[in-house]
């Protein structure tokens, strides 16, 4: 099963928590059922960062090498994973604004710094990855 799927297969499971009574009438999750979800979630976007990364590199070696007939498979699987990042994104996006109202880098890095250690080293590195993607994005788009 690949990152992804296994990211998704997460998705499904967690989807309907209100519902089963797992979210209390405050709509805040408890403490401990939140770092449940919340880990795997960042566990699987670390991961899709990753592979997104070598994606983006793969693209800059073709690039310069000009190899533009790999380009357009290549364009599909990068469209593909960033819809996937992007889901997993939003999937934590929602666990954490059930107990962090304001949601900035700043305030996800000060809660895992109070509630989560592993989950705030998984931050730190998904925040990392983030500008490294977002760099090599850059420096793909200029060179077309």
């Amino acid at each position: 099963m690949t990152w992804l799927a296994k990211g998704f297969k997460y998705l499904k499971q967690s989807s309907g928590l209100q519902q089963r009574g797992k979210i209390g009438s405050s709509g805040h999750l408890p403490e401990r059922s939140l770092l449940a979800q919340l880990l795997p979630v960042l566990t699987s976007e670390h991961t899709a960062l990753l592979s997104f990364v070598d994606l983006l590199k793969r693209e800059q070696e073709i690039l310069v090498e000009n190899r533009t007939d790999q380009l357009l498979e290549l364009s599909k699987q990068k469209s593909t994973d960033a819809l996937s990042l992007n889901e997993l994104t939003e999937a934590r996006r929602s666990l954490l604004q059930k107990n962090i109202p304001q949601l900035s880098p700043d305030t996800i890095r000060a809660w895992l710094k109070t509630h989560s250690p592993d989950g705030l080293a998984i931050w730190l590195e998904v925040i990392a990855l983030t500008k490294r993607a977002q760099r090599l994005n850059q420096t793909i788009d200029s060179a077309r």
